[in-house]
């Protein structure tokens, strides 16, 4: 059975309404006579669907047959979600829901291997609201009696192609997209709706909308054959003119066009003024004086300083001994007279030493090279410490107490469903603090230890709209419900616990009173075991 398919683009977000009109080609190998005639499968609806995760397509028809059937989407195969013989509920794949366009669709039936194929037009969209009623020609006439139905008529010629029913309202026009992107494609073309019934009198004519943009041609239809005429029956009393159809869905709004490339810098505007300086802060108090440090290498002589003036001369020490006369050096050239120096008290005579024997006198020798400058003397003690200044004030305690992480991986943990009244298992240990005292009871029950206040998360996929609350100590906290109506979102939890006693006991439960049993979701969105986390973190 092949049909095709134009979806519109997936957001993500919302619930999309889709109205379709089809043209069937059925085709299928002629029976002999030695054989049991099969009626074969026929599409009469496909409607997209795309308030869950994954879009899904429903196929609406007959002879689809009571075993699985197998469905393709341009060769692709799609995950046939549920089947019975006149509907089968396929998950439309990412690859063909992520582009809009037109897609050949065919269903095998699991008995024979003579599909049908079929040709369709989807137009997607939100109703628009109902036109005003037109005005009645008259009353309503009783209906015609039904007649009988007559022989099946051999196979006719292909009918003329019906005329064309009248234009549905221009849609709204699309916001525009930012300007310097590409050009995005256009939206599909709605189907022409039904013409209507005639003969009543015409209704008022709304006001005209806006001009939408004009959507590309979509693939148009073969025709089918025309069926068997039965007899006409007799013709009944023409019946008021019902009232105005709603407005066809408008078509879905062309993908957002390719961002245009970033302007130039701007010039970088004038320094503002400088704020005015804050206050010096007070000095802290002054810490207490370290050790003193080890003696530093002697640094390089500085250069000399000029000679100072010359002071008065100081009072003449006592004359020392007369030492022994040494051997006469070599005399030394004659120096520069020097300026004479004011002449000091005569000192007390010493007593006279003993003359030495005279040497000989030898001959002057070079004036020899300036010595080195000598070492600089050793640092002198370090000084007395100063007294140690005053503590400062403790600072305040940190925020994070205790922490721990319980988590379950399904499959295969969690493998019963979870009736009202019961608790969620997180039977693994995630990290926790090497002295944590949050620990576990059993594989659904937590101990916290201390007194104190708790942040509690989790997350826990589940494939039932339903419910989750936290209990301590027993008792379900009020406060602290989470749920979800529809889809297949997971439950997620973030809420304060606080403890009024040692060893309190905490569980994640499917509240009393709720009527569903939970299946903790395995392998959801892919082939991978799906994690559930339990985290406690002890704040103070």
């Amino acid at each position: 059975m092949n049909c095709r398919l134009t979806p519109a683009p997936l957001n993500g977000k919302g619930t999309l309404a889709s109205m379709a009109s089809f043209l069937l080609l059925l085709s299928c190998p002629l029976l002999t006579t030695a054989q049991t005639p099969m009626v074969a499968p026929v599409i009469l609806s496909a409607e997209p669907t795309y308030i869950t995760t994954h879009p899904t397509l429903t196929l609406t028809g007959t002879g689809f047959g009571t075993d699985l059937p197998t469905v393709t989407i341009d060769n692709l195969p799609a995950t046939v979600l549920s089947f019975s013989n006149t509907v089968v509920i396929v998950q439309i794949p990412s690859v063909v829901g992520d582009v809009p366009g037109s897609y050949s669709v065919v269903l095998t039936r699991a008995v024979d291997q003579c599909p049908s194929a079929a040709t369709f037009e989807v137009t997607i969209g939100s109703i628009g609201p109902q036109g005003p009623a037109g005005t009645a020609g008259g009353p309503p006439g009783p209906q015609g009696p039904i007649g009988p139905t007559g022989i099946q008529g051999s196979r006719g010629a292909p009918g003329a192609t019906g005329s064309t029913g009248p234009i549905g309202p221009i849609g709204l026009t699309g916001a525009a997209g930012p300007s310097g992107g590409a050009t995005g494609p256009q939206g599909p073309i709605g189907k022409t709706g039904p013409a209507g019934p005639s003969g009543g009198a015409t209704g008022a004519t709304g006001a005209t909308g806006p001009i939408g943009l004009t959507g590309s041609a979509g693939a148009k239809g073969a025709t089918g054959a025309t069926g068997p005429a039965g007899p006409t029956g007799p013709i009944g009393w023409t019946g008021a003119t019902g009232p105005t159809g709603w407005t066809g869905a408008a078509g879905p709004a062309g993908p957002t066009g390719v961002a245009g490339a970033t302007g130039p810098a701007g010039p970088i505007g004038l320094t503002g003024a400088a704020g005015v300086a804050g206050p010096t802060g007070l000095s802290g108090a002054a810490g207490a004086t370290g050790p003193a440090g080890p003696i530093g290498l002697t640094g390089a002589a500085g250069v000399a300083g000029p000679t100072g003036l010359t002071g008065s001369a100081g009072a003449t020490g006592p004359a020392g001994p007369i030492g022994l006369t040494g051997a006469a050096g070599t005399a030394g050239p004659t120096g520069l007279t020097g300026t004479a120096g004011p002449v000091g008290s005569t000192g007390a005579a010493g007593p006279m030493g003993l003359a030495g024997t005279p040497g000989t006198a030898g001959a002057t020798g070079p004036v020899g090279p300036t010595g080195l400058t000598g070492a600089t003397g050793l640092t002198g003690t370090a000084g007395p410490s100063g007294p140690t200044g005053s503590t400062g004030p403790a600072g305040p305690t940190g925020g994070l107490v205790d922490f721990a992480d319980f988590y379950a991986l399904m499959p295969s943990d969690n493998s019963a469903t979870v009736a009202p009244g019961t608790d969620v298992s997180f039977p693994q240990n995630g990290p926790s603090l090497a002295t944590t005292k949050i620990t576990r009871v059993d594989s659904s029950e937590f101990s916290l230890g201390n007194i104190g206040t708790y942040q509690v998360m989790f997350q826990v996929s589940v494939s039932e709209a339903g419910q989750l609350d936290l209990t301590l100590n027993g008792s379900e906290l009020a406060y602290t419900v989470v749920g979800r109506a529809t889809g297949t979102s997971q439950l997620v939890e973030m809420a304060l616990v606080q403890t009024t006693s040692v060893d309190s006991t905490l569980t994640v439960r499917n509240p009393v009173g709720n009527s569903t049993a939970l299946t903790i979701t395995p392998l959801a969105g892919g082939t991978s075991p799906v994690s559930a986390h339990l985290v406690i973190t002890e704040l103070q």
